[in-house]
């Protein structure tokens, strides 16, 4: 797999940009964790925001409840050490 590749792959669907304290969410999908406090606070009214990739719904919480991702954490930290 190619460092672009890679990058791609760990690139948040919401800001576009590789991930920042990637963050999942209950459908499997993971977001930078500021990314989803965004979504979130879009959708204030919603008892249940959406997943915005799948349209899910996930209980809106206080982003110290939502899991972080190890697995991206480490491969962006090796994506970091390739282009370096």
């Amino acid at each position: 797999m190619s460092v672009e590749e890679l990058e791609d792959l760990l690139k948040c669907a919401v800001c576009l940009d590789v991930f920042t304290k990637p963050t999942g969410l209950s459908c499997g999908h993971t977001f930078c964790l500021e990314c989803l406090i965004s979504v979130q606070e879009r959708a204030k009214n919603a008892k249940f925001p959406e997943c915005p990739l799948c349209k899910q719904k996930f209980r809106a919480k206080k982003s110290f409840y939502w899991k972080q991702s190890v697995l991206a954490i480490a491969l962006i930290e090796l994506l970091r050490t390739k282009t370096r």
